[in-house]
């Protein structure tokens, strides 16, 4: 789909390129509830007939047993609530695996409809699935009646798509869209900033909470690595990285404790940045195979019990390479060798009080049914 792009750091890379003449205004459209309002009936027929013209393009699937399959999924779903049972007659199938890809399709088909129309308009027009980012300029021959009269045409034109609507946020300088605030400079370059709900509460985990001490690291390198590839301009950086330092010293952590972490996560994220696309892709990779050839051994964590590192050790006297013995990775096992050179400790955390007090599925609840 032409609008489609993967990701926050994806849709950067695309402003990154944009150069807006003067009277380029941003705006955004939301979907009103998306999977409820596309009709069912009519979303098969044009998908069904998408896949079956492009069978041949893609190649990967079967059209009559993908066609079958989505027809099952989006006009046999049953729901079930406490010992209740529905069958959904409209709207994409809840919780179904293929609603994401059927409603991008459903609304990229109908966008190669009106697009094309609209090129004069539109120098910018991207959308993940239910949101939709665009730069509006109008024609400079048109009137300021004739643009806005182009406008509404436009918004029109977006909605008649078989009851799918679509709401259109003002056109102006700046826009918030996903995670990012997008800014029309006066260079016509669009600077983009880390945007944060109002009412988050950045309830990170506290010092004494009983968690592996990666998931820390993690966090840490996670976030800082996220706001060096969001925030175009490096003071934004740098207000960003003290305020989630803050908002851990809020939490109970230590100064001391956090500067090395956050330190070496703000090496890591310059050096990333500072890597070609090219490297990171050979990088990924590499990771990739590496990962083919580990095994991964999966521990409920407790703080008491022995530690990765430990486990490790072991894993690699006994298993890897006991002393006197031959590398596991050199054995023969029929055609080729042993494919394995390391092991991952893959911790799982152990119940909290939410899991404890609160009921996951309320059919396991004692007394009357919900219904």
């Amino acid at each position: 789909m032409e609008t489609y792009f993967k990701d926050s750091f994806s849709f950067k890379v695309l402003t990154d390129d944009l150069v807006l003449p003067p009277g380029a205004r941003l705006f955004t459209a939301d979907a009103v509830s998306m999977y409820t309002n596309i009709n069912t009936n009519v979303a098969l027929a044009v998908i069904c007939a998408f896949i079956e013209e492009n069978e041949e393009e893609f190649g990967h699937y079967h059209v009559a047993t993908l066609i079958t399959a989505l027809e099952i999924v989006m006009t046999k779903g049953i729901v079930k609530f406490n010992g209740k049972y529905a069958k959904q007659i409209s709207g994409t199938a809840m919780g179904k695996p293929p609603a994401p890809c059927w409603a991008n399709l459903f609304e990229g088909l109908h966008e190669k409809s009106f697009l094309p129309t609209w090129r004069a308009f539109l120098p910018f027009y991207k959308r993940f699935i239910d949101d939709v980012s665009a730069v509006w300029l109008p024609p400079a021959n048109l009137t300021p009646a004739e643009a806005e009269n182009n406008w509404t045409d436009f918004k029109a034109e977006v909605n008649n798509n078989h009851g799918l609507e679509w709401e259109f946020s003002e056109r102006t300088h700046t826009a918030v869209f996903l995670d990012l605030t997008l800014e029309i400079q006066d260079n016509g370059k669009i600077k983009t900033k880390l945007y944060e709900k109002p009412m988050a509460l950045y309830l990170f985990i506290p010092p004494h909470s009983a968690h592996p001490p990666g998931v820390l690291m993690s966090h840490v390198n996670g976030n800082i690595l996220r706001i060096f590839r969001l925030n175009s301009d490096e003071k934004d950086m740098l207000d960003d990285v003290l305020t989630f330092f803050r908002r851990f010293i809020a939490r109970g952590h230590s100064s001391e404790m956090l500067k090395p972490i956050f330190q070496k996560a703000i090496k890591n994220a310059k050096k990333f940045l500072t890597t070609s696309q090219a490297t990171r892709r050979l990088i990924k990779e590499q990771q990739d195979e590496a990962a083919r050839r580990r095994l991964y051994l999966h521990v409920e964590y407790h703080p008491q019990n022995p530690t990765s590192k430990e486990i490790q050790q072991a894993f690699h006297e006994c298993m890897i390479h006991p002393e006197g013995e031959t590398r596991l990775n050199e054995i023969d096992a029929g055609s080729e060798k042993v494919p394995i050179d390391a092991m991952i400790i893959a911790y799982h955390r152990a119940k909290n009080l939410g899991d404890i007090f609160s009921y996951r599925d309320i059919s396991k609840k004692h007394g009357p049914p919900a219904t």
